[in-house]
């Protein structure tokens, strides 16, 4: 979904620290057992945990999930400079 400005609203929700959903991401840079980072219209987030696993994420509608042990989330102003992984893969 997309406003009318074309960016895609943006929510987060974590769950006991065990589950997280985002809305809105446009892309997942990079992420390993200890790290995830994504990006939406309002910049990355950086999560950061332990044995964090991917459940979902769907490039058209930005609805992406993690399970794991979740620490630590960051925002910062950055804006992805080229496609990520999931953006090369799943054009």
């Amino acid at each position: 979904m997309t406003e009318e400005n074309g960016k895609m609203p943006h929510s987060l929700f974590l769950e006991d620290r065990k589950k997280l959903s985002i809305a809105g991401v446009r892309d997942v840079s990079s992420f390993d057992e200890e790290t995830l980072i994504v990006f939406t219209d309002l910049g990355e987030i950086t999560v950061k945990g332990e044995g964090i696993k991917v459940t979902r994420f769907s490039v058209e509608t930005g609805d992406f999930a993690a399970t794991g042990s979740f620490h630590a989330l960051s925002y910062s102003d950055r804006l992805p400079k080229n496609s990520g992984f999931f953006a090369r893969v799943f054009k």
